[in-house]
């Protein structure tokens, strides 16, 4: 994926959503508890959810990888590797 290929955060006049709101819409998607979601669990299922958090949080927030690697208790590089996963995954997805 090339940097050219990564839509721009969002902008100071447009609404932004909360991370409360977010992270549950993510977990509830996913067939999980917010608990489950913030979970360290290195399995498919809560790992995937977690990096498509990890992307909607960086996206629609002002927030930086430092700041949503301490909601999850992660370091920031973790995070910055979840949002690059989850945007080749998309990617792949739409070319099939």
């Amino acid at each position: 994926m090339r940097v050219a290929h990564i839509k721009p955060r969002i902008t100071l006049s447009e609404p932004r959503s909360t991370t409360d709101s977010i992270i549950k819409d993510v977990a509830q998607k996913h067939n999980m508890t917010v608990p489950q979601l913030m979970t360290r669990c290195r399995r498919r299922r809560f790992s995937w959810a977690r990096h498509e958090a990890f992307n909607r949080l960086y996206l629609e927030t002002r927030l930086s990888l430092p700041s949503i690697a301490e909601m999850f208790d992660m370091h920031h590089t973790s995070v910055l590797w979840g949002i690059w996963a989850h945007r080749k995954r998309t990617a792949e997805k739409e070319l099939n």
